[in-house]
């Protein structure tokens, strides 16, 4: 039973399925004679938790544009649109106010569903300041029980208080709701290099044009080569790309090659040679069934399907874009990890074009540490904290190693993890595509260290940025403060200077915490 103040935030930290979970709560919740307002934020959503729990014989009605036909008032359970609970109720009772309705008379008019239990889907999609008002009301009204649910606990903690662990990779993998994922990394392109390219580019000097210039250099043609060593059964197919009209264009591309590919966005779809506008949810449901069914073996998309989207039959992930986001790449690869046992799915597979791997660490990874670590910061310093990690020259995280025959990823060995493969090699390589086109071997860092360097002012310049943080008004680490140091001077203060922590583990405590005696004394 949940017991605190009442706003809790259930992490599954899998994708496993927010609509299993939210299932089980409203099963709970009848069980105990009360009434659940669960709150989404798309469409999309909104269709699959409808129907999902209407299968499980859960009595619901839909308070959401477009959806009525779900329309039951005297439900127990409600699921909520949030931008229609916003306008049709917060904003219309704002307005008879302003009219000068009497307060009560429009709080009366124009209420939300009463419900004991708030169940708020994919959380971190919906931790706006408009959930905030409408979790304020709740709380203050009914004295309400809020829980979130969401695989990505970051950026929420405003509206929810506390983190529940539900599960981990191991745990979830080892009760058959989630499957391994194998992870391939065939070819790298350095965008870096290309961005310094971009004085040849005919207009736009943004890295969005550059990505898309070296795109039509080769890059469409090594991801279908690689698509078809890697995966030559065709096995159901999702994949990523940098853009819409890349997506589209990747469709239309695997379908010259026979493999029939289907491509869906915001705006409509791409189907056999057809674009269709505006496309409705039962025209993607059918994409989605012809894919089930093996009819489609390619479903391109930019990010419209990295969540809300419940396809366990799919077995391949392509990403042919960086994904800088850890949320958005947790989510990402969460599409093909759910089990299947209709279709006996084992595995995953990976292909990853991006260096996404490498940046953010194995979709296989329990990270339920890390997000209880980072649940009251911003959601993106944990990806920031990454990257400063691998570009420290003390870190000592050893790399994934790629197999030069294969792509596939894995933490050691000298021999090839992928059945099919067995290569056996010394060193590890990593392929990054240059400004020409072409693939070269490379044994450079997707996140090059900087090496640590000495200069006359080096120790002064290092003091100075010790008090800058250890005065500042956010408390700072030491780590943080050689973060700083790295960015305004660009090089990697030596270890052993003054001010600098004796022991390594005080690296990473806030400056303030560290005593004086605990630091490196300036020589006498």
């Amino acid at each position: 039973e949940l017991d605190g103040d009442g706003l809790f935030l259930l992490g599954d930290f899998t994708v496993t399925h927010n609509s299993k979970i939210m299932t089980g709560l409203c099963e709970y919740a009848a069980s105990v004679d009360k009434r659940v307002a669960l709150f989404t934020n798309r469409k999309l959503l909104t269709n699959q938790l409808a129907r999902g729990l209407s299968a499980s014989g859960i009595h619901l009605g839909v308070r959401a544009a477009e959806f009525e036909s779900w329309t039951d008032l005297n439900a127990p359970v409600q699921i909520c649109s949030t931008p229609t609970e916003v306008a049709r109720v917060i904003n219309r009772r704002k307005k008879a106010i302003d009219r000068l309705m009497p307060e009560e008379e429009a709080h009366s008019t124009y209420s939300l569903f009463p419900a004991e239990i708030v169940l708020i889907d994919e959380c971190h999609m919906n931790a706006s300041g408009r959930m905030e008002a409408i979790i304020k009301e709740y709380r203050e009204k009914h004295d309400s029980t809020i829980i979130g649910v969401t695989a990505t606990p970051l950026g929420v903690s405003r509206i929810c208080s506390e983190l529940i662990v539900a599960g981990n990779m191991t745990s979830l993998r080892a009760c058959g709701a989630l499957v391994p994922a194998m992870c391939f990394q065939p070819t790298v392109w350095d965008l870096a290099k290309v961005y310094r390219a971009k004085h040849e580019l005919p207009s736009q000097n943004s890295m969005e044009a550059a990505t898309r210039a070296i795109w039509t250099q080769h890059v469409v043609g090594s991801i279908y080569k690689h698509w078809t060593k890697i995966n030559p059964d065709a096995k159901a197919t999702i994949a990523f790309a940098p853009g819409v009209k890349e997506s589209l264009g990747m469709a239309k591309e695997f379908s010259a090659h026979g493999v029939r590919s289907a491509h869906i966005s915001g705006e409509g779809m791409w189907v056999d040679g057809k674009e269709y506008k505006g496309a409705k949810q039962e025209d993607r449901d059918e994409v989605f069934a012809m894919s089930k069914s093996g009819e489609i073996q390619v479903i391109w998309n930019r990010f419209v399907l990295r969540e809300a989207i419940d396809l366990p039959w799919l077995e391949c992930l392509i990403l042919a874009c960086p994904i800088a986001s850890l949320l958005s790449y947790i989510q990402t690869a969460g599409r093909v990890l759910r089990a299947s046992p209709a279709t006996g799915k084992k595995s995953a597979v990976i292909i990853d074009h991006a260096g996404t791997i490498e940046l953010h660490g194995s979709p296989n990874m329990d990270r339920d540490q890390q997000w209880i670590q980072y649940f009251s910061e911003d959601e993106d310093k944990i990806t920031k904290d990454r990257v400063n990690q691998l570009r420290d020259p003390e870190n000592q995280e050893q790399t994934a190693i790629t197999c030069p025959k294969c792509g596939a990823m894995r933490k050691s060995g000298p021999k090839c993890i992928n059945p099919a493969c067995g290569f056996e090699h010394s060193e590890s390589v990593r392929y990054i595509l240059q400004e020409h086109g072409e693939l070269v071997a490379t044994k450079e860092s997707f996140m090059p260290k900087r090496k640590p360097k000495m200069k006359a002012d080096t120790a002064k310049l290092w003091e100075r940025c010790y008090w800058r943080c250890k005065n500042s008004k956010t408390p700072k680490s030491f780590n943080q403060a050689r973060a700083l140091f790295i960015h305004e001077h660009g090089y990697s203060p030596p270890q052993g200077l003054p001010m600098m922590p004796k022991s390594p583990l005080d690296w990473s405590r806030k400056i303030q915490n560290v005593g004086y005696s605990d630091l490196i004394q300036k020589p006498k």
